[in-house]
């Protein structure tokens, strides 16, 4: 077959070597140009024959391959050899009969092929699971390196910055000391709200330190030993603190000693004064949080400044060593700076 098929392809001077390679026949080479011609018509059939096969082939091949094109069957069935076929169109397999070279081609049914899933990357977790093509583990540890630092800096800076003090309102002191009944207790909590003392501090008040009004001076002085490192100073009283502590001078007596003291004779102790705290809050319809012997320093400071003293005044007020212990109140009134804002409001 081999052999006819270049024969077909070659003319005359391929006939010549087909006679060569038929030994067997005698008579080929003798029987002049109308043999010759039988011969290319015999070539010419079994050519016809071997291109069928080939279809044959070529069919089963790309029925093995489930749809795969071949672009040579575009040039068999007449398409352009370069044209492009359609991307969603189906693959088709042509198939033929085996009778012989003139049947036509039927068509296999056709398979469409299953619909692909959308693209998702325009979708948020497939962004925030996607790496940057920049990324590398150098880059990775540097940025986590930066963000601790930032946290570090930040729950630093939360610890350094304590919390708004509680402090209670003027209508909330009067209704505390409208709601004391007792002398003692009334001179307890007005000179601890005035002073700034803490509950400590109250029960180290001695008979000595208190010095009467002369004629010199209308109102008298108490020294007021502070701890935790504080300034302790002499303050002037005033007209409340006196009275209130002249009331209870006349029950308690003029004698030396403490002057609030408990009942076994010691000083009172700071686990009386919250409860003492407590009962008379409670009665004074006071919040239960606020309800706490140390608010009323709180409530000193921020009183003071709310009635227009400096923060240097507050700080020798409250004996404190450093300002810093002072400016925390300054977060809940600012009385400087609404002052220099009302002044400035003409400002030019």
């Amino acid at each position: 077959m081999h052999h006819i098929l270049s024969v077909a392809n070659g003319g005359d001077h391929a006939l010549t070597n087909l006679v060569t390679l038929c030994p067997n026949d005698h008579g080929l080479a003798d029987r002049g140009v109308h043999t010759q011609e039988k011969l290319r018509a015999l070539v010419a059939k079994v050519s016809g024959s071997a291109m069928v096969l080939s279809f044959q082939a070529l069919s089963r091949r790309r029925s093995r391959r489930k749809g795969a094109g071949s672009p040579n069957l575009a040039n068999i069935e007449g398409e352009a050899p370069n044209a492009q076929m359609p991307v969603n169109m189906p693959l088709k397999a042509p198939q033929f009969n085996n009778t012989d070279g003139n049947s036509k081609p039927v068509e296999a049914k056709t398979k469409h092929l299953p619909p692909q899933p959308a693209p998702e990357c325009n979708k948020m977790p497939v962004l925030l699971k996607s790496k940057p093509k920049t990324e590398t583990p150098a880059a990775v540890r540097k940025a986590r390196a930066v963000l601790a630092a930032h946290r570090q800096t930040c729950e630093a800076q939360a610890r350094k910055t304590p919390p708004p003090p509680a402090f209670l309102t003027q209508a909330e002191i009067e209704r505390l000391l409208g709601a004391i009944s007792s002398p003692r207790d009334r001179a307890i909590f007005s000179i601890a709200y005035h002073r700034g003392l803490r509950a400590s501090e109250i029960g180290m008040l001695e008979m000595r330190d208190y010095t009467p009004p002369t004629i010199n001076a209308r109102v008298g002085t108490l020294y007021c030993r502070r701890l935790k490192d504080s300034l302790s100073k002499i303050y002037d009283l005033t007209k409340g603190e006196e009275k209130e502590l002249r009331a209870w001078f006349r029950v308690r007596g003029k004698q030396p000693g403490l002057i609030f003291s408990s009942r076994q004779g010691g000083p009172i102790d700071r686990t009386t004064l919250h409860k003492l705290m407590r009962r008379y809050g409670a009665a004074a319809g006071i919040k239960q949080d606020l309800c706490h012997f140390h608010t009323l320093k709180h409530t000193c400071a921020v009183s003071l400044l709310q009635q227009g003293m400096g923060v240097d005044q507050v700080q020798s007020w409250l004996g404190h060593r450093s300002i810093q212990s002072t400016m925390i109140y300054l977060r809940v009134v600012d009385i400087r700076l609404k002052d220099a804002a009302q002044k400035l409001v003409n400002w030019r």
